[in-house]
């Protein structure tokens, strides 16, 4: 059975018997296409962007997954939003605004209310991204058009909205880029004359940290990601071909991993983090494009496995999804093309399913856990997709859906993720899909300083345990995990912290004081069949008396009980 129901395409009896579920609606009716193809998810909220193709005006919709919950917020004229990142109890968005006029706003859509505040006026703005996030304040690069495209940071209000340095005085730029959060710091790349130069800020000002000598005009920073407290980071020159370095904030100092005098690279896509090292492709002569690692040493970096044996290419395209401890990516084997898994060594990287010669690529949808996922795959010639759900293991890997259309956006609500499909009767409108069980993230944490506390779980399965980690945790402060039905809507408590409970139902699940900044609590399931689908929300707090709202807390989760 197709676990897939259009919200549009079915009245909204024939959903209810079918899931149990209420439909949102035809937010576009008829056949025209609401064009809902960005969300962001803040609490137990979602902000669904929309844009009517006869008119050009964009509507911001608020929804908590009910049609009598779904809204208009608010509608602009001729802007389109570029990008929208859950912030606290709001979501900052980038308008792309029409011309004349300036080109971009930087825009606060408060998620409660659904009011919508222009923070700042710009020619360009880049940069607004979950790593550029210190504490209560959001990193970015922007061109006001007096002072270049230089580092501005905001806390969600106009007031708290400022030019950090002006790295390159006057009306030039230094353009800086691919902001990389590692402590209490957030590090960024610029160009100076020649050089490929690395700063940090600490969102109050800038500190030049090293240089790595480049060729004007013949190569450019190919990929970077942090993992273990350093900073990786390739360079792809036309003479030098690739090369892989980390930096080291203690120290200050960027290291060559690989160059391609030592090892003839050609290319390189991509740098993922995982564990306290990064995975990464890598073409070299005589072995292809093949999947590597390293740790941040010499010894600690070099080939995983050459899949696709010789100079052939496995041509490995790595997502984001990690389960059961393994990344997911698409690559072949010489024999198959299909998803694989690793956990980065040769004998931990395994086929988990073989596709044939119709899919040309994989594309990751959701992680519904730390040990499930689900995965998109697309066919040649065709706008159907398939999707399949997997732990990372050839077993526990399925077919979920197949023959649909998805977009990758999504929202998850009491068991239900949102995606959008196309049809020719309804156009391109939300869908619902049932994903019991499932562990999803609700909102952000909310820290002293830069530090923010997290919350994640494997999938809570019935007859099993609700498993829960924490980290980045306040070591030695008082703290309490609690649980309660979904609050509707989130509670502001002060600051940017949000209560993801609700205070009518709340209960205790344990009270305790890390001893480190890392945390584990397991609670036995039983094996009900009346728990089956009921979602619950979960959240730690901890005392925090120099905090606007006096705790400190962790992002909520969703978790929803199934067999």
């Amino acid at each position: 059975m197709n676990r897939f129901l259009p919200i549009a395409a079915v009245t909204v009896s024939a959903l209810l018997a079918a899931q149990g579920e209420e439909a949102l609606g035809d937010l576009s009716p008829g056949p025209a296409d609401s064009d809902a193809f960005r969300f962001a998810r803040v609490g137990g909220t979602a902000l669904l962007q929309t844009l009517d193709p006869t008119t050009s005006i964009q509507s911001i919709w608020r929804s908590n997954g009910t049609a009598a919950g779904t809204s208009l917020a608010s509608s602009t004229p001729n802007q389109l939003y570029d990008t929208m990142l859950p912030f606290g109890d709001r979501a900052l968005a980038v308008g792309l605004g029409p011309q004349p006029g300036p080109a971009a706003d930087l825009i606060a859509i408060d998620s409660l209310t659904g009011v919508s505040t222009v923070l700042g006026s710009f020619t360009f703005v880049a940069g607004v991204g979950e790593s550029s996030r210190l504490g209560n304040r959001i990193v970015f690069a922007a061109d006001d058009g007096v002072n270049g495209f230089e580092l501005w940071s905001t806390d969600g209000t106009v007031a708290g909205t400022n030019l950090i340095a002006d790295m390159e005085p006057g009306p030039g730029s230094s353009f800086p880029g691919r902001f990389h959060r590692i402590g209490d710091e957030v590090f960024f790349f610029t160009l100076g004359s020649g050089f490929l130069e690395i700063w940090k800020t600490d969102g109050v000002q800038a500190q030049f940290e090293t240089s790595v000598i480049g060729v004007p005009g013949s190569g450019f920073l190919r990929a970077s990601a942090v993992a273990g407290g350093k900073l990786f980071f390739a360079t792809q020159y036309t003479l030098w071909g690739v090369q892989v370095y980390v930096f080291d904030p203690a120290t200050g100092v960027a290291t060559v991993l690989i160059s391609s005098s030592s090892v003839h690279t050609t290319t390189l896509e991509t740098l993922k983090a995982f564990g306290d090292g990064v995975l990464f492709d890598l073409e070299t002569l005589g072995f292809g494009s093949e999947l590597h690692f390293s740790d941040g040493t010499l010894l600690g970096t070099g080939m995983v496995v050459d899949l696709a044996a010789g100079s052939d290419s496995s041509s490995p395209v790595l997502t984001d999804i990690v389960v059961g401890g393994r990344l997911l990516f698409r690559a072949s084997d010489g024999v198959d093309v299909g998803l694989f898994a690793t956990d980065g060594t040769a004998a931990g990287t395994l086929l988990v399913r073989a596709f044939d010669s119709t899919y040309t690529f994989l594309q990751p949808v959701m992680s519904l856990g730390r040990d499930r996922a689900l995965i998109q795959t697309s066919r040649v010639g065709s706008t159907d997709k398939d999707v399949l759900e997997t732990d990372g293991t050839a077993t526990g890997t399925a077919l979920f859906a197949s023959d649909v259309t998805l977009y990758p956006q999504g929202h998850v609500h009491a068991g239900k993720a949102w995606f959008f499909r196309d049809l020719p009767a309804t156009g391109r409108e939300p869908w619902v899909l049932d994903i019991a069980p499932s562990a999803v993230r609700a909102g952000d944490g909310c820290g002293v300083g830069a530090r923010l506390p997290s919350l994640e779980a494997d999938v809570p399965r019935l007859g099993g345990a609700l498993d829960l980690y924490g980290d980045d945790l306040p070591v030695g402060a008082v703290g309490a995990l609690l649980i309660s039905l979904l609050p509707d809507p989130p509670t502001r408590l002060g600051g940017t912290c949000i209560s993801q409970l609700d205070s009518g139902s709340l209960s205790v699940l344990q009270f305790f004081s890390p001893v480190t900044d890392s945390w584990q609590y397991s609670l036995p399931l039983p094996n009900l069949p009346v728990l089956q689908g009921i979602t619950i929300a979960a959240q730690a707090w901890f005392e925090a008396p120099s905090n606007p709202s006096g705790v400190e807390t962790t992002n909520g989760l969703h978790l929803t009980f199934g067999s």
